[in-house]
């Protein structure tokens, strides 16, 4: 319901919206439909006009943003609150923050009973659920919310008040002044596309050398010149309806302003009230036109784009558009009180931070290993013109101008251009970088000088300048010679780290060190130490870097480079004339300009080189603090590790009997984010204080604020989050180390919780996407954008925040079903449907992704999990991923299925259903999975989510839950069971009734030849063809009954009992448990006895082939296949009942028809399917 009451104020409307949350019992399609109704209201309401959502929600949002685990709380979530985050209170922060709307009783400090809304009847537990929500924009006219807790009223709710202020203050704002001092303005390089333009430009700029002296200032000077009046400045982009059309707007005003003035002298005159009302009218249709065709000439544009796969330009007009749309009406609250004093206040902080002095141990230098002679193997020579023009090809192009005004496309020119005039300019360029690489002293006033820009890392508030960034934007003549320094330095850095540093290098990501993070916590939480004085808890802290690369120690970085590292004297010269007088001017929002101050630390945010020195620096720091642990804690520190040498996915049992490589884990590094993990508790203190020490003597400090440690214990052990008394307390230089149970590592959450922190993970991104959905949010509602390229900015920009780190994932039902869910939404959304539309229009799940054009989240998953299988299998075997993937933690069990709190999923078996879902036997060597990716259908993948779950053969439903699994087996095993048998009618009639009650009744449908399928087809394409899913559904069990004298039964009892003979106590069969033996003396038994005649052609080929591996030696091969199979053989009086349950892709189910047929041949009896009670039940209910 929806309220608008009129005021008599400039502000138009207050509308008021009352709303009542569906409950967490409610099913999720009646949530959807309500956030869908919701969402459409909200939209119809005026943007200019005020508006709240008041009611009963029905959701908890938790005490504040820091305690909230959701992304999207930020900025809509206020300090206060009371309770924890539940599902329905993720829903509805998702949708204030699609929205921008803030949660008012959040932001207002009241005591814990005016904001409690909603008291327990019968417990009294109180509760926050009914909120009072607005824009942003709207918040000043909001001056309380809190609720009446004296109020008598017959509910268990209590009456909440939303006080508002009916005319807020206008707040005029002086006219900016125009600032003195601003940086160059750009250049239109977009007109160098043309070839005359180019032409002109190269001839221009040898005009102008031909009169200027020899130096990099002059070029760089030429070459805006140059540039100033060939292309001239760029106009800035107002991206604004307005922008051509001010004489239209100006005679609608007038209009307007004529009949209010017509009005003013005839206060009662009804034809000019009504002039004056067709004025408004008629100026607010023009505006709606002016807008309506201007936004449809932007999407007409980045259709455009998308048609001929410019991607470039049609996500950065996707980019402006969001920002456009963000920008009206969403308040910024500045640093300061003007724009001068924010810009000095920034340049105040950051000259602080540049300017860091920290100590160098002098003793340092003899722990450091002489490193010297793995630089000699690298090409130090001063680069060739033909690597000249290579580098300067390889800069970005759209980049912003450096403080001289040149862009990276004005040097490209020169390089693609035919103009002899344009290799004059290489030349020139060329000769003064080989002179400076020599040594020469030359003038580099430019190269010092630079812009920073302050970027908000989105972590804090806004105005706190810690939670800022410093970018430099550097001389591009600077940025040429720094890009082919960097290339010969990242050669010595591949030499100097270690495998566990994955930042900065080729081939490695933050990818490899989540994955080496997931394997580690899973396969420690989910086994327990074998030894009685194994370790129990893993010990894993999280290091944080106070002003990491702004504060490296330059004299100490250039002597390591030179004196241990190998660098030859005239590189680090050149690196010293770079760094040297380097001057820095902060760059304000309209281009005004701080005061220059020197950098004198740290390497440079933003540049080329900086990344490859921070890179070989923390390698040295990381070299000598493993040597010191070495010393201190011997070679045995750290967590052991062993993986296969063959490159097979096994799970850990069965790596007992493969041979090994053994690993040793201790650390992960990606630039400064590090993590140190240790099995002992001594080690892991003794490590963290000699990690700080070492940083300490390099000149590097440790934040002890941020870094955090956790604990995680085995499959036996107790969480312990808390420190209590009696419980591991962590100090670092006598600085106590905060103890946590989760902490967001490379973007991902790790904890120590049952999934080691997937389900916060994959929470987060959901959440993540909810909000990178709501930015292109004009483009799922515009018309005039087509379904394919709506589906490629989904899957884009919207599925790979989804999925982020999910290769690492072990899921479980409920994050299917989470993903799922939050899938369809933004499919459905995208198409402009609302749930009620679906059922309107009949669509279902598979007609949405149809109609878009995009495959489910259960395809996108398989197909990032098996792209990453075959990217770390091809990796070389001493890389952490590719050990962590084939390998587990020695000296350590895991427990049985059965066990109570035991973990029903692995990694590695998730992974080999993946690949056996695909049919990839050579997936580690092939090099065409993503060809083979792409015909994945969604049966297949759904196929993987049905095995997770308790699925019922009878009728094909899936249940999470095994009670409700078990309750629904018995009414649908009572529903679906045969008739008892006619007198006189034999078994196959018997069988022939099933089948016919099985088909819906349809007599005429004939009953299907039993054909055995090959592996390959099995796995292929299983579940695509409904009679492969007839026959699973069919024979997915089936009992026989033998008589007492059976001659076949009487083999099967003697193969038992040898078995039992030969089977000593305490050591394993080497062919499998019982059932195997069971199985193989079937098998055998069928092969003396002959081929039957009532076998068709294909049974018998088929059954021949089985024959055939028997007898040439491959009884062991086909014996593990079938020790998947669950056969039993017991003896009962008069009968003997054998019990045979294959598996999905174990070997015995191609032939699993044949064999039942050979079975009934051999005078056995099909009872049908195994019920929920005992054999003997079964067998005497036939009786």
């Amino acid at each position: 319901m929806c309220i608008s009451l009129r005021l008599a104020g400039d502000e138009g409307c207050f509308h008021l919206v009352s709303v009542y949350g569906p409950t967490m019992q409610r099913p999720e399609t009646e949530k959807d439909e309500f956030w869908d109704e919701l969402q459409t209201v909200w939209q119809a309401l005026p943007t200019r006009e005020p508006a709240w959502i008041l009611g009963d929600f029905n959701s908890r949002i938790g005490i504040n943003t820091a305690a909230a685990p959701s992304p999207a709380a930020e900025g809509v979530h206020g300090p206060y609150g009371l309770g924890q985050l539940n599902a329905n209170g993720e829903r509805f922060l998702h949708f204030c923050s699609e929205a921008h709307l803030k949660v008012l009783n959040t932001f207002f400090q009241h005591s814990a009973d005016e904001l409690t809304s909603w008291v327990h009847r019968r417990w009294g537990t109180q509760g926050m659920i009914d909120y009072a929500v607005g824009r942003a924009t709207d918040w000043c006219f909001v001056l309380d919310t809190h609720s009446l807790p004296r109020a008598e009223v017959n509910s268990d709710h209590r009456l909440m008040v939303l006080k508002l202020r009916a005319a807020p203050g206008r707040y005029v704002r002086a006219a900016p002044t125009a600032p003195s001092d601003t940086r160059l303005p750009r250049l239109c390089v977009a007109k160098l596309q043309g070839e005359d333009v180019c032409t002109q430009y190269v001839k221009e700029v040898e005009r102008l050398r031909q009169c200027a002296a020899p130096g990099f200032p002059s070029l760089s000077h030429d070459l805006y010149q140059a540039g100033v009046s060939i292309l001239g400045t760029a106009q800035r982009r107002t991206s604004d309806w307005r922008e051509g059309h001010d004489a239209t707007l100006r005679a609608a005003a007038a209009r307007r302003q004529r009949a209010l003035e017509n009005l003013r002298l005839s206060p009662g005159s009804q034809a000019c009230l009504q002039e004056l009302r067709d004025a408004r009218h008629a100026s607010r249709r023009v505006v709606r036109d002016l807008k309506a065709r201007w936004w449809s000439s932007r999407l007409q544009r980045l259709e455009a784009a998308a048609r001929r796969n410019d991607a470039a330009t049609a996500y950065s007009d996707a980019k402006e558009m969001g920002r456009l749309l963000r920008s009206q009406g969403v308040s910024v609250e500045p640093l300061a009180a003007s724009p001068d004093a924010d810009l000095t206040a920034k340049a105040a902080h950051f000259q602080a931070v540049l300017n860091v002095q920290r100590p160098v141990s002098p003793h340092i230098w003899d722990e450091i290993p002489d490193l010297s002679s793995d630089a000699a193997d690298i090409s130090w020579d001063p680069p060739t013109v033909h690597e000249l023009r290579r580098t300067i090809m390889q800069l970005s192009n759209g980049k912003a101008p450096d403080a001289s005004g040149v862009h990276a496309e004005l040097l490209k020119v020169f390089v693609q251009t035919m103009d002899p005039a344009g290799d004059a300019v290489v030349a020139e360029f060329h000769d003064l970088v080989q002179r400076l690489w020599r040594g020469e002293q030359l003038d580099l006033t430019t190269w010092h000088s630079s812009l920073l820009f302050s970027i908000w890392k989105g972590r804090g508030l806004v105005t706190d300048l810690d939670g800022h960034r410093g970018i430099v934007l550097l001389d591009v003549l600077n940025k040429v010679v720094c890009k082919m320094l960097a290339s010969r330095l990242s050669e010595l850095a591949e030499k100097h780290c270690a495998e566990s540093e994955t930042g900065y290098r080729r081939g490695r990501g933050c990818a490899d060190a989540l994955f080496l993070m997931r394997r580690l916590f899973q396969e420690w939480s989910c086994s327990r130490p074998t030894r009685a004085h194994g370790s129990s808890s893993l010990y894993v802290l999280f290091i944080d870097l106070t002003r990491a690369f702004d504060a490296v120690p330059r004299a100490f970085l250039w002597t390591l480079l030179q004196r241990k590292l190998g660098v030859p004297a005239h590189v680090v010269d050149l690196l010293k004339a770079i760094y040297t007088g380097m001057m820095t001017r902060v760059c304000g929002q309209r281009g005004q300009l701080s005061p220059a101050f020197q950098m004198s630390t740290g390497v440079r945010q933003g540049s080329i080189e900086g990344p490859v020195l921070f890179l070989l620096y923390f390698a040295v720091v990381m070299k000598v603090w493993r040597r010191r642990c070495g010393d201190a804690l011997g070679p045995n520190h750290g967590v052991p590790w062993q993986s296969v040498v063959d490159g097979t996915l096994r799970l850990p049992a069965q790596l007992r009997r493969c041979a090994t490589r053994e690993h040793s884990f201790r650390d992960s590094v990606f630039a400064d984010d590090t993590a140190i993990f240790a099995t002992n508790w001594n080690d892991f203190c003794q490590m963290s204080e000699l990690f700080h020490r070492t940083l300490r003597d390099m000149g590097g400090l440790l934040n002890a604020s941020k870094t955090e440690w956790l604990e995680l214990h085995s499959f036996v052990g107790v969480p312990d989050v808390a420190p209590l008394p009696g419980t591991k307390i962590l100090k670092i230089a006598g600085q106590h180390i905060s103890k946590t149970a989760q902490f967001k590592y490379l973007g991902a959450v790790l904890g120590i919780d049952r999934t080691c922190g997937v389900d916060a993970d994959v929470r987060r991104r959901v959440s993540l996407a909810h909000a990178a959905f709501s930015k292109l949010r004009h483009l799922w509602r515009a018309r005039e954008i087509s379904l394919k390229t709506k589906s490629r900015m989904l899957l884009s920009c919207v599925a790979a925040v989804l999925l982020y780190s999910s290769e690492a994932w072990t899921l479980q039902y409920p994050h299917h079903r989470l993903l799922h869910t939050t899938w369809m939404m933004f499919v459905r959304r995208a198409q402009r449907l609302k749930y009620s539309d679906m059922q309107t229009l009949r669509l279902d799940n598979d007609a949405l992704l149809t109609r878009l054009g995009v495959p489910s989240v259960f395809t996108l998953l398989a197909r990032r999990t098996a792209q990453w299988l075959g990217h770390v299998a091809r990796l070389p075997p001493q890389r952490p991923a590719h050990a962590s993937l084939f390998g587990t933690i020695p000296g350590r069990a895991f427990p049985s299925a059965s066990e109570v709190g035991a973990h029903c999923h692995h990694y590695t078996g998730r992974a080999k259903m993946v690949m056996q879902t695909l049919a990839l036997d050579n997936w580690s060597e092939s090099r065409l999975l993503a060809a083979t990716l792409h015909v994945l259908t969604e049966r297949e993948c759904t196929l993987m989510v049905v095995l997770l779950c308790k699925w019922c053969p009878h009728c094909n439903k899936v249940y999470r839950h095994k009670g409700y699994f078990t309750m629904h087996c018995r009414e649908c095993r009572a529903f679906h069971a045969p008739a008892p048998a006619a007198a006189g009618q034999s078994a196959h009639g018997q069988d022939a009734l099933q089948a016919q009650q099985q088909n819906g009744g349809r007599a005429d449908r004939a009953r299907k030849p039993l054909v055995a399928l090959s592996t390959a087809e099995l796995t292929l394409a299983f579940v695509s063809q409904q009679d492969q899913l007839d026959q699973l559904q069919q024979q997915c069990a089936a009992v026989f009954r033998f008589a007492s004298d059976n001659v076949f039964a009487l083999r099967l009892l003697a193969a038992v009992d040898q078995w039992k003979t030969d089977h000593r106590p305490g050591r394993p069969h080497p062919l499998g448990a019982c059932a195997t033996a069971v199985a193989l003396a079937m098998l055998f038994g069928i092969s003396d006895a002959g081929i039957p005649p009532a076998c068709n052609e294909e049974a018998a080929k088929a059954l021949q082939t089985l024959a055939a591996e028997l007898l040439a030696g491959e009884a062991a091969a086909v014996a593990r296949e079938f020790s998947h199979c669950s056969a039993r053989l017991t003896a009962k009086k008069e009968h003997i009942i054998l019990d045979c349950r294959p598996t999905l892709y174990g070997r015995i189910f191609p032939f699993y028809n044949v064999l039942c047929q050979l079975l009934e041949s051999f005078d056995a009896e099909r009872l049908g399917r195994k019920p929920a009670g005992s054999l003997l039940r079964k067998a005497r209910q036939q009786q």
